[in-house]
Order: structure tokens, then sequence, then C-alpha cells
């Protein structure tokens, strides 16, 4: 979001990609999908932003099969484990930047077939405040490569 005296001008990016990836023959844009904390006044949120309307999903019926998911029995989809890591003295962003960097590492290593390595290239954090954000944000842009390159050579004289 850019304020000064003409106003606020938000969306540029996104303007400019919605442009680019329009079909100059058809017309045709490309869907948008996004995901918020609020759907309070989601509407007009996106025709400012965007120029288009919107649809907001309705609630799923149970847990179990909501509008953008369905549960998917064990034996064909397997189950999602979730791991806690605590690590008392070290900090949230040290602490994510080490995580991160041995979860891609290990999906780099060559005995993991293709369609199991690809699950680790999307990491997915939960951060409490926009400030732990901003730290973790900052620290993995600029220190995870170099923490792989650390786990990658513990591994190799390991």
């Amino acid at each position: 979001m850019i304020s000064g005296p003409l106003g606020t001008l938000v969306g540029l990016y996104e303007t400019a990609v919605d442009h680019l990836a329009t079909d100059s023959i058809t017309g045709a844009r490309p869907k948008l999908v996004a995901s918020t904390a609020t759907i309070r006044r989601a509407a007009e949120q996106v025709k400012a932003v965007f120029a288009r309307g919107a649809t907001v999903p309705p609630p799923g019926v149970d847990a179990s099969d909501s509008f953008f998911a369905v549960d998917a029995p064990h034996d064909v989809k397997g189950t999602r484990k979730y791991v806690g890591v605590m690590a008392p003295g070290t900090s949230h962003a040290t602490l994510t930047v080490r995580t991160y960097a041995a979860l891609l590492q290990a999906g780099a290593s060559p005995e993991i077939p293709d369609e199991v390595r690809d699950a680790y290239w999307t990491l997915l954090g939960y951060f409490n405040s926009l400030r732990v954000l901003g730290a973790a944000y900052i620290a993995t842009i600029d220190d995870v490569r170099d923490r792989i390159k650390v786990v990658s050579n513990r591994l190799l004289q390991g």
C-alpha cells in the first residue's frame, strides 16, 4: 500500500499480474483464489483491488467436508503428522531457520521418490503475531540457504 497526497494506492502488483495473465484474444482473466483471516467486506475489498466480483464459499457441512477439502481415506492419501518443536534458549527466528533448513535438505535427499519429495517443497508456518512473522520472514530469506549448506555438509561428513 502506498499513501500520499493523491490518496492510497493498493493492488499495484496484483493489477499488473492480472493484466499480463489476461488472454488478449478471448479476454479470459485468471481465476483468483485468496485466503484471509476475515471475510467481512470481502466483496468490497475484491472490487476495490481487482475490479471484479467475489464469491465467498459457504461453510462446510462438517469439519471433514468443507468447501475447500474433503477428508480422504487413510489408505488413499495417508495421514498427516504434526510435529511440535521446543527449543528453550533459542529465538523463534533461529528455530524457524534451522527447522526449515533441515526439512528442505531432507527433501533434497536422492533416495526419496519424486512424489514424496514434492511434499517437502512447501513449508507452512504459523505465527502468533505479525512481529514474529516479520522476524521469521527476514531470517528465512537471509539465513535458510546458508543453513541448508551447513546441514548438507554435516550429512556428507556423517
